[in-house]
This record gives C-alpha cells, structure tokens and sequence, in this order.
C-alpha cells in the first residue's frame, strides 16, 4: 500500500512502482507516468523531480497527454458531434476523417501539429479530390482542433491560414422545357410516374423511396414528406427527414393525382407508393431506371436531383417566391434557397426588363 499522498507502491515482483500526473485527457482527467525502481527512496527521489518538473511546466498538464489526432477526432465525432448530426451526416464525416485525415496525420499528437502539416495534406490531395471534398476535410479538421483550442488541449488552431483551392460552385442541371415535356410522355409510357411527382413535387430520392400511401392526401391533393431512405454504413434504413425543415406538405398538382388514384387502385394502397411486396424501392433502382428512360431519349446528365432542381426552377419561371419555394423544398431557410438558385431569379429578372417597350418611341 502506498504512503498516502505518495503514489508510490510496491509491486509483486518486489519493484517500487512511482505514479505522476504527465497531463489531462480530454474529459479533464488525469493522464499518469509511470517510473520504477527496485528501492524506495530511488523511486521517491525519482518521483519528486518529476513533479517539479511539470509542476514548472504548468502548459504540459493541459496538452491532451500523449493524445494522438486519431484520438482526438474521435473523440470529437462521438461525444462532441454525434448527438447533434444525423446518422446518415454521421457516417459521411466518420468516413472522410479516417479516409483522408486520420490516414496522413493520425499518429500526430494534437500538440505538435502544425499548419504546415496540413497544408502538406491539402496539397497532396489536391490533384485526386475535388476543391468540394478538400473544403469539407478543411472544414472537419477546424471544428475539431478548435474544440481542442477550446478546452485548452491546444495553444492555437493549427488550421488557420490553411491555403485551399477555390471551391467554385456548380451551376445544377435543369431540363429544358423541351427535355422535360419529352421525359414526361416517355415517363407516362413506361408508366413511371415516379418521376413525374418529382418533376411536380421537388421530392428528394430518399423521400421519394420512403414515401407511404398514408402520406398521400387525395381529398387535399398533397402529400406529407414524413420519412426519409438513406444509406448508412452501406445499407439502406429509412428514417427521419434530413431535417426538421424537410418535414413537410407539398401540394400535388391534380394531373399527377390522377394518376396516383390510378396507381393505388392497381397496387392496393397499402405500404409504400413505389414500392414492391410490402418493401420500399431502392434508390439504386430508382436512379438505374432513371437513367433507361434518359438514355432512350437522348438526355444526358440527367440525375434524381435533376427532377428537383427542375421543380425549382420551374416555380421561379412562375413567379412563386423565395420564402415560398424554400418551403416546398425543405430547405432550412431562403438563403439556402437562393444560394442554389441564384442564377434563376438573375434570368427572370434580365428577362422581365428586356420585355420593357420604349413609350416615347
């Protein structure tokens, strides 16, 4: 048993064995040093200088120990992030944090990384990932260090200054009037009205394949987006919304209700709209027969998400408002509407003042 106040104990194989407190864990608790000794006072004398020592170097007991960067992103994404992020966020930041950070600078203690180390990552993966995907791995490595920087693990956030390259949006793919009116006649063919609602609803793929007939109101003509499909450590599960915002009512326009009537008396209403035995289908066949039907016709480019942002920009050609279309999309607000959209209202406007007659003239 130790003296008390000591921390020093005899072992069984006859050693002293000093214990000291070389820093703290993320949590604020001890990370301890171990010295022996086959006497006593050697391991006391031993154990005294030690104290000293960090008792002068009062920084060292708040650097994270011998905490790696493995470590430290690890416990950021479970016990700092995972509670506020949705699961499908979840794995998507797991996946990009062991991929492309923990695989370059994990054996690093967060102590002694540098900004150069990462800007030495960010250019050594500049030529095989896009300025997107570099932007969020920037992005993902500030919030954790600045975590650390916070709870006094670090003196200053190594990812500050970090030169990324410019990260230059695109503009999305929208059907022309023309591409749609001849995707909507081959979609009513081949009795894929999937892709219709999409057209005329703005779903998203994951809360098309979720979809249930008990979301659909015929008496209203709308439907509630209640669920969500989405892809998680590889598997499909359907879930929540992607967020609060996502849960919606969305108006169906009455000639796409008319076929859903037509549908649900073929199907017997029961489960979900597009699904099959009882089982929703799967967003990989949603998106391959999506593609069938493009190709026939010539399309190219043509994505699930090209539906979406069709619907959009159809709505601005129709003068329904920022606010109003952030809504039908389940955006968390207009500006993110407007981010995408932007360009949109940009040729609405150039088109409206090129309507304008001289009067004088």
């Amino acid at each position: 048993m130790a003296k008390r106040g000591e921390n020093i104990y005899l072992r069984k194989d006859g050693r002293w064995e000093g214990r000291y407190i070389k820093g703290r864990k993320w949590d604020g608790k001890p990370s301890f040093g171990y010295i022996y000794g086959r006497k006593y006072i050697e391991v006391k004398q031993k154990l005294t200088l030690l104290k000293v020592q960090f008792a002068k170097q009062p920084d060292m007991v708040r650097i994270y120990g011998n905490g790696t960067v493995a470590e430290w992103m690890d416990y950021w994404l479970e016990k700092l992030t995972r509670p506020y992020i949705g699961e499908t966020t979840y794995y998507t930041y797991k996946t990009q944090i062991k991929t492309h950070i923990v695989s370059r600078l994990g054996a690093v203690e967060i102590g002694k990384l540098q900004p150069n180390d990462i800007q030495d990552l960010v250019n050594g993966k500049k030529d095989s990932l896009s300025a997107g995907m570099l932007h969020n791995i920037h992005r993902l490595l500030r919030s954790a260090m600045r975590a650390a920087h916070e709870k006094g693990l670090i003196r200053d956030n190594p990812c500050v200054g970090i030169k990324l390259p410019r990260n230059r949006a695109k503009t999305p793919r929208v059907l022309t009037r023309n591409e749609q009116q001849k995707l909507e006649r081959t979609a009513v063919k081949k009795g894929a009205i999937e892709y219709l609602l999409c057209l005329y609803t703005g779903l998203r793929l994951g809360e098309l394949c979720a979809l249930k007939w008990s979301d659909v109101n015929f008496e209203t003509g709308a439907l509630y987006v209640r669920g969500t499909m989405k892809r998680i450590d590889g598997k499909a599960v359907i879930g929540a919304p992607k967020s609060g915002n996502s849960e919606r009512e969305v108006p169906v326009p009455a000639f796409v209700l008319k076929m859903l009537r037509i549908r649900i008396k073929q199907t017997g209403g029961n489960g979900f709209v597009f699904g099959t035995g009882g089982k929703a289908a799967s967003m990989r066949t949603m998106q391959a027969r999506l593609k069938a039907l493009t190709k026939g016709i010539g399309l190219e480019g043509v994505h699930m998400h090209t539906l979406r942002h069709t619907y959009a920009t159809r709505c601005l050609e129709n003068r329904i408002g920022m606010e109003t279309l952030s809504d039908l999309l389940g955006h968390s607000g207009p500006q993110i509407t407007l981010k995408y959209y932007a360009h949109c209202t940009r040729e609405n406007k150039f088109a409206s003042v090129r309507k304008l007659k001289a009067i004088a003239c």
